[in-house]
């Protein structure tokens, strides 16, 4: 019987296809932790005071399209996996997109949930801005025709949202999109991508129940409209 020492060329030679599967695992789970991180950060940044929507955007769609590859290359990878041939590339590229969509969840979940308590803070912080609204009502019978006429009896100046990504506030005067019985009502554009038409939403009435045009989320006394 002939044994084989553990440090001769041959059995080294055996032993470094593994370390190299590790080896690159390890390499796309760190970066795939980057990835992550970028898209959590990417949401903080552009819902401060001097964000900005573009690479908030541009991140977002890059780990998108990732997930996405990941997503078809599991299968793929399982099904070359049952070639005698193809495993070790196959184990690499499973292990990998696993991780990769494993992060992506769950970055996505933090980063919706920074998105959800900044959104509530606006809600919170824009109060000023709708008692102003009504108090203008109430002295004159009327809404205000726009947000200037509020400066400087009722507001020192027109506020921001204080959202770099989403600095302006729209007034509006008339129902417009509002359900019956709204005389006037806010809203802030709030695209969360390419091909995304948010709005966050105030009316009067408080009347959220529903839209034509998505998915409403009451946020405070204001919604936001998932379209």
């Amino acid at each position: 019987m002939t044994v084989r020492d553990p440090e001769s060329p041959e059995s080294r030679s055996r032993d470094q296809p593994h370390k190299s599967t590790s080896l690159v695992v390890l390499r796309n789970t760190v970066l795939s932790l980057l990835a992550g991180g970028l898209v959590v950060l990417s949401q903080s940044i552009a819902l401060g005071p001097n964000g900005k929507t573009t690479w908030m955007w541009q991140v977002d769609f890059v780990a998108g399209m990732i997930a996405f590859w990941c997503v078809i290359m599991i299968p793929v990878s399982v099904y070359r996996l049952l070639g005698s041939k193809q495993r070790r590339p196959a184990t690499r590229t499973l292990l990998s997109s696993i991780a990769y969509c494993v992060v992506f969840y769950f970055a996505m979940r933090e980063a919706i949930k920074i998105r959800k308590d900044a959104f509530h803070a606006l809600a919170e912080r824009s109060m000023l801005l709708v008692e102003a609204i009504e108090e203008y009502e109430k002295a004159n019978n009327r809404p205000p025709p726009n947000l200037s006429a509020l400066v400087p009896d009722y507001l020192p100046s027109v506020p921001s949202t204080g959202m770099g990504a989403y600095p302006l506030y729209r007034y509006v005067t008339g129902q417009g999109d509002a359900p019956p019985g709204n005389t006037w009502s806010l809203e802030v554009f709030t695209p969360s991508g390419l091909f995304d038409f948010d709005r966050f939403l105030y009316y009067p009435n408080q009347n959220y129940e529903s839209h034509p045009w998505g998915v409403l989320e009451p946020m405070g006394r204001w919604a936001y409209l998932h379209e």
